[in-house]
C-alpha cells in the first residue's frame, strides 16, 4: 500500500494521464473530521480508522525520512504533506485489487488502469484474474454476454458494510454478509428459574459490558467461552458461530479448543447450531436473547446519534454522508434481526409447549418446522456463488487470447 501511494504521488506531480479520471480522494472515514467519526455510532469502526491514520502518517514519515537520506530532492517534495499521503492511501485502499500471482510473488496488490473503474455488485458481471499469458497480464471475463452501455461490474470481496465504508467509501444497497458484532455477554439470554440471576441480554437494557462480565465470567472460563468476543448478528438470524455457541452455553457444553465453537455435528442429523429434537425451549431462550439484544443495540445508536449529530460540523464532508448511511445500514439490520428472531423463538415456544403437551420430549412436527426455518434464516447470510468456478477462471486466465480473432486459442 505504501509503494502504491508513493507512486501515486509521484504519477500526480507528473501530471499523468493514467489518474487523469481519478477522484480528488474517495469518501473514506481515514479522511474525515475527526468530530464526524462518531456519526456512524461504531467504536469499533472508529477504532480501527484511527488506528490506520497512525500507520499511515507513521509510514510517510518512514518514506519522507527515506527520501531526504537519499537526497531524493523530488520524492521528499512530494511527501512533504501528510494529508496528501493520506488521500493517496485512500486512493490506493479503493481502488486497488488483490490478484494471485505465480510464484515467487503469491499474492499481491495492483493498480490496474481501466479495471479499477469497475463498480462492485453481488452479482458480478465479470471477473478478473491474473494470466501468465503474454508476459503476464490482468484479464477481465464477462460471466454473461454485455451488450453496449451494460455495467462491468466485478465483486470486491466477502465483506460487511463497515469494512466497505472503510475501504471504499460506500455503503451497498444489497450485502448478504453485512453483520452488526455484539460481545457474546450482551447476547445470552436470562438464565432460567432456578438458574441464579439473570445474564447477557436482560442486562444490556442496563449496562452489559459491566454487568454481564461479572455475572456471566466464571460461568465463560468454565466452559472456555470468551464472553468478551464479537459474534456476528445478521439481519435474518444469529450468525453461525454465534449460535452454536449459545448452544455450548445454555446447555453447559465445554468447547473443545482444537475444533472451536462450529463443532462437527453441530449441523449433522437434523440439528441447526447444535439444537435438535428436544431443544426447542432451549433454541427459544437463545433467540430471545439475541433479540433482546439486537433491541437494546439499535436504542443505544438512536441515543448516541442524537450527541453526535449535535457535535457533528455543519459543513459536513462526503465521508460524513457514507457515515450516517453506515449508521442507518446497522439500525435497519439490527431491527430486521430482532423481528427475525423473535418470530423464530415464538415458533420454537410453540413447539416446547406441543412438546409438553404430549408428555415431554422432542417438538415433532412444530419442532422440525422451527429448526427448519431458523436454518433457512441463517443460510439468508451465505455469500451468493460466483458466477464462475475458480478453477474454470484459472482455465481460461491459462488459455492464450486471439487479438486478431477475438476469441480464445
Amino acid at each position: 500500500t505504501v509503494q502504491l501511494a508513493c507512486s501515486v504521488l509521484a504519477q500526480r506531480a507528473a501530471n499523468s494521464p493514467l489518474l487523469a479520471d481519478w477522484p480528488d480522494a474517495p469518501p473514506v472515514p481515514l479522511l474525515c473530521d475527526a468530530d464526524e467519526l462518531p456519526l456512524a455510532c461504531d467504536e469499533a469502526l472508529a477504532s480501527r480508522v484511527r488506528e490506520q491514520r497512525l500507520w499511515a502518517l507513521g509510514q510517510c514519515a518512514l518514506a519522507l525520512g527515506a527520501a531526504e537520506a537519499a537526497a531524493d530532492t523530488e520524492a521528499a517534495t512530494t511527501l512533504a504533506t501528510p494529508q496528501a499521503f493520506l488521500e493517496a492511501v485512500a486512493l490506493v485502499q479503493s481502488r486497488a485489487l488483490l490478484l494471485k500471482i505465480p510464484r515467487p510473488i503469491g499474492m499481491r496488490r495492483l493498480l490496474v488502469p481501466g479495471l479499477d473503474l469497475s463498480n462492485h455488485a453481488e452479482q458480478p458481471t465479470a471477473l478478473y484474474a491474473f494470466s501468465p499469458t503474454r508476459g503476464g497480464v490482468v484479464r477481465l471475463h464477462a460471466t454473461k454476454w454485455l451488450e453496449p452501455g451494460d455495467a462491468v461490474t466485478i465483486r470486491y470481496g466477502d465483506f460487511d458494510n463497515a469494512h466497505f465504508a472503510q475501504q471504499y467509501g460506500f455503503v451497498p444497497a444489497s450485502n448478504k454478509l453485512d453483520a452488526v458484532h455484539l460481545p457474546l455477554r450482551c447476547l445470552l439470554p436470562p438464565k432460567a428459574d432456578g438458574e441464579g440471576s439473570a445474564t447477557g441480554a436482560e442486562e444490556a437494557e442496563g449496562d452489559c459490558e459491566e454487568a454481564g462480565e461479572e455475572a456471566g465470567g466464571e460461568r465463560f472460563s468454565e466452559l472456555g467461552v470468551d464472553g468478551a468476543k464479537r459474534l456476528e448478528l445478521h439481519s435474518s438470524a444469529p450468525g453461525r458461530e454465534l449460535l452454536t455457541t449459545l448452544y455450548a452455553v445454555l446447555s453447559g457444553r465445554v468447547i473443545d479448543p482444537a475444533r472451536g465453537e462450529c463443532a462437527c455435528g453441530d449441523w449433522d442429523g437434523g440439528k441447526v447450531g447444535g439444537f435438535g429434537a428436544g431443544d426447542e425451549e432451549r433454541a427459544a431462550r437463545a433467540l430471545r436473547g439475541v433479540a433482546r439484544a439486537a433491541t437494546a443495540e439499535a436504542q443505544r445508536i438512536e441515543a448516541a446519534a442524537v450527541e453526535a449529530e449535535a457535535r457533528a460540523p455543519q459543513s459536513a464532508s462526503e465521508a460524513a454522508a457514507v457515515l450516517r448511511a453506515l449508521r442507518c445500514s446497522n439500525l435497519q439490520l439490527l431491527e430486521s434481526c430482532a423481528t427475525s428472531t423473535t418470530r423464530l423463538s415464538e415458533m420454537f415456544e410453540t413447539a416446547a409447549a406441543e412438546a409438553g403437551e404430549q408428555g415431554g420430549g422432542a417438538g415433532g412436527g412444530a419442532g422440525l418446522a422451527a429448526r427448519m426455518a431458523l436454518e433457512a434464516a441463517v443460510m439468508e447470510a451465505e455469500p451468493p456463488p460466483y458466477p464462475m468456478s475458480g478453477r474454470e477462471q484459472e482455465g481460461y486466465a491459462k488459455r492464450p487470447w486471439d487479438w486478431e480473432g477475438a476469441a480464445y486459442t
